[in-house]
């Protein structure tokens, strides 16, 4: 059906560009650079699309940045340890600033990877709660979703775990992070990703929201609503 193959390519590039901006987040290695810089290559291709959306031009000036940055890895490096140094990225900073629940927040984060067969990986040597680990979480979701849609099936479990995700973890403390980093560090390289993936996450949340919306109402939408 017409709607299934357009939401499929929708969940696509959504796992696409989940996962580039949970590598964006990890430290720059060379190796994960060059991951990083064929990943902008083929989002570039999509341009057509993207353009459309809100979260474009925040994600155009990281991929520019990152592309401008990568010729001289340390200065990545350095911007990073500066950064995320004093900005930790990781939702229990923000969540429980004093330390209480942090115990509760990641059995939370740790229990629902579990339940989807995820289980921890060298490739990622951080916190559950850490941004980059929420945002390949969701990368796994979106993929998830597309092999769905392929099959031109109709899962609503998975779509509302997309939307309790967002609502419960990344929306509710991003917009915080992104609040400090623009205020403590507005010249360090990786603001522009930390505006670019909150844009995103903002977006990304709609987008689920309104895709369920249509689903319990008994139609799908024909494309991705435009935002802003």
């Amino acid at each position: 059906m017409e709607e299934a193959i357009q939401l499929f390519e929708a969940a696509q590039l959504r796992h696409a560009l989940y996962r580039f901006f949970a590598a964006s987040f990890l430290y720059p290695q060379r190796d994960r650079l060059e991951h990083l810089e064929e990943a902008v290559e083929v989002l570039e291709a999509c341009t057509p699309w993207l353009c459309r959306f809100a979260f474009y031009e925040p994600w155009r000036r990281w991929a520019e940045r990152f592309l401008e940055q990568a010729e001289q890895p340390w200065g990545l490096e350095l911007a990073y340890m500066d950064l995320f140094g004093l900005l930790p990225p990781q939702a229990s900073v923000y969540l429980d600033p004093d330390g209480l629940m942090r115990g509760r927040l990641i059995s939370e984060l740790e229990a629902l990877y579990r339940g989807m067969g995820l289980a921890p990986s060298g490739a990622y040597p951080v916190p559950p709660d850490h941004l980059a680990v929420e945002l390949e979480f969701m990368a796994f979701l979106c993929q998830r979703e597309a092999s769905i849609w392929q099959e031109g099936s109709l899962d609503l479990h998975l779509l509302s775990l997309e939307r309790s995700f967002l609502s419960r973890h990344l929306r509710r403390w991003l917009a915080r992070f992104a609040r400090d980093v623009r205020r403590q560090a507005p010249d360090n390289p990786y603001r522009d990703a930390v505006e670019a993936v909150e844009a995103f996450v903002v977006h990304d949340a709609d987008w689920v929201a309104e895709i369920l919306r249509h689903a319990t109402d008994g139609g799908l939408p024909d494309g991705p609503a435009r935002s802003g």
